[in-house]
């Protein structure tokens, strides 16, 4: 199963929104209004990237001051789109997928969206993907990584991508304060061994994250990354990051 990771997520009724984010990558001054959100929600079958696709799934897009853009629910197979209104300006509005007896997922990304989103579920994973995770799911990621998972802490995941939404190999990720575990996925999407991204999922894994307000970095030689400061939160939750690289 694979992992994706940060967090800035729903705290009982409440929602916390970025307290920063910076990105690296050119940047539209103008957006689509409204701006189109579709992908599909699935779960995850095996450590591959194998999925399953989970229909009915709640999904919201929340605008970086917490406001509620737009909403609406996957079909029975999985498939949805959300119009995101945008008044023509680029906005890092975060996307909340929130399944009823699963872990919700929150999606953040540290640049604005400022173009039509389309998600793949083709292996690696892309925003607008709806990747959900149950508890068994979670604790057999946790497992493989050689951790056991604490109610009191949070999950977070991060994918790096360059500015063509291609993973980026060989980076290394830093979460403040430091997770229990920091950990990230290899070539048979297991959580185990490595200390930077790899090849072909390039996933960081934040495991038994502190709550509370994070700041994800990221370093390879001759690149420049973003940077996000969100906060994580304890529970039922996991949390995808996607933040951005570019060759100096």
């Amino acid at each position: 199963m694979r992992c994706i990771a940060v967090a800035c997520l729903v705290a009982g009724c409440g929602r916390i929104s970025f307290a920063s984010y910076g990105g690296v990558c050119p940047r539209s001054v103008t957006a689509p209004d409204p701006l189109a959100v579709s992908g599909e929600t699935f779960t995850y079958a095996n450590f591959q990237n194998g999925t399953v696709a989970l229909g009915n799934v709640p999904i919201a897009a929340i605008s970086s001051t917490g406001a509620m853009l737009a909403s609406t629910t996957s079909d029975a197979a999985g498939n949805y789109t959300l119009s995101v209104p945008t008044h023509g300006i680029p906005d890092s509005f975060v996307l909340d997928y929130m399944p009823g007896g699963e872990l919700s997922t929150h999606v953040y990304v540290d640049e604005p969206i400022d173009r039509d989103v389309v998600g793949t579920n083709m292996g690696g994973w892309q925003l607008g993907d709806g990747a959900i995770w149950g508890d068994g799911q979670a604790g057999s990621v946790y497992g493989a990584a050689g951790a056991t998972r604490m109610a009191t802490t949070g999950w977070l995941n991060v994918a790096v991508h360059d500015c063509n939404e291609q993973p980026i190999d060989d980076v290394a990720v830093a979460i403040d304060p430091p997770p229990g575990t920091l950990a990230y996925s290899g070539a048979n999407g297991f959580v185990a061994g490595a200390t930077t991204t790899q090849p072909p999922f390039d996933l960081a894994v934040a495991l038994n994250a502190v709550a509370g307000t994070t700041r994800v970095t990221a370093t390879k030689a001759g690149y420049t990354f973003g940077a996000a400061e969100i906060a994580v939160v304890a529970g039922e939750h996991s949390t995808v990051l996607l933040l951005h690289g570019t060759p100096q």
